[in-house]
């Protein structure tokens, strides 16, 4: 592994760690509604549905802010944390809606082991 990341980093390829955002459950969706968005570094770059939504970043400090739709165009459940990504140091990332609008959500941050996990 340090072989092909020195190599990375000589042919000046990004190098870091993949992150896993965990999908939203269905029960959760039909309760709560509405879609929940992912910010890194402050630009929106997805929504997360039923399937687990899995991007790369490279190494260094990111913040991660996760928040979820709701009527009349407004946002409720803002989440943010930072991470420090490290070569081949995967991560999980789940977000929890809240139970109420005026509550904020909730990013747990773990190690990523499998898709069973």
């Amino acid at each position: 592994m340090r072989r092909l990341t020195q190599w990375l980093k000589n042919w000046g390829k990004a190098v870091g760690a993949k992150v896993v955002f965990m999908r939203r459950p269905l029960k959760e969706i039909e309760l709560f509604g509405g879609d929940v968005y992912i910010d890194i570094d402050g630009k929106n770059v997805g929504i997360l549905k039923t399937m687990d939504f899995v991007t790369f970043l490279e190494n260094g400090k990111h913040t991660i802010k996760m928040y979820k739709s709701h009527k009349y165009d407004t946002y409720i459940g803002f989440a943010e944390t930072e991470v420090d990504i490290m070569d081949g140091m995967d991560l999980l990332v789940k977000y929890s809606c809240p139970m109420t609008v005026s509550q904020p959500g909730n990013i747990i941050v773990s190690d990523y082991k499998s898709e069973e996990q």
